[in-house]
């Protein structure tokens, strides 16, 4: 009997859940997503898109599985510290971190353990191909026109908060 295919989606890594991420420059991806106000989700915006576009989010997009064999893309949002916070991106050290070990987040945010090597066997990237993970994850989410509704509504909610500013 052939176990039926997990989909891969688009998510962080769960709180205490083992994970590790794809290794290596060819698997990273840096690029802009406009996140939909009212699911919280990611959309990928085409680069002729990027420039004019307020409240576009920087991200780097990392190729992970757990340790259960799902594997799904964590999109990684890569802007400038907070003000309130300058220290380093959490998230991508993390992320780095999990490219050599398996890693498991805690619910602290920022924290992480990690396992000795050995401990879980080494991932099989071998059938893995990333723009193939991409397609999927986002599957329905890609932003190739300045027309879609998703970025109508970013460009509208921020004019909005631009005049209550002013």
């Amino acid at each position: 009997m052939r176990t039926p295919k997990i989909p891969i989606v688009c998510r962080r890594p769960r709180v205490g859940e083992r994970f590790r991420v794809h290794p290596g420059c060819e698997r990273r991806a840096a690029t802009w997503v406009a996140y939909d106000h009212d699911t919280g989700e990611p959309h990928l915006v085409a680069e002729h898109l990027w420039s004019g576009t307020a409240g576009l989010v920087p991200v780097c997009l990392r190729a992970c599985v757990n340790d259960r064999g799902e594997r799904f893309v964590w999109c990684i949002g890569v802007g400038p510290p907070s003000a309130s916070y300058g220290g380093p991106n959490a998230e991508l050290l993390l992320a780095d971190t999990a490219e050599r070990l398996w890693c498991t987040p805690r619910p602290v945010w920022g924290s992480f353990e990690t396992l000795a090597p050995g401990v879980i066997p080494e991932p099989a990237w071998d059938d893995f191909d990333f723009t193939s993970a991409l397609s999927e994850a986002f599957r329905g989410r890609v932003v190739t026109s300045a027309s879609n509704p998703i970025l109508v509504e970013m460009r509208r909610w921020h004019s909005a908060s631009a005049n209550v500013r002013s």
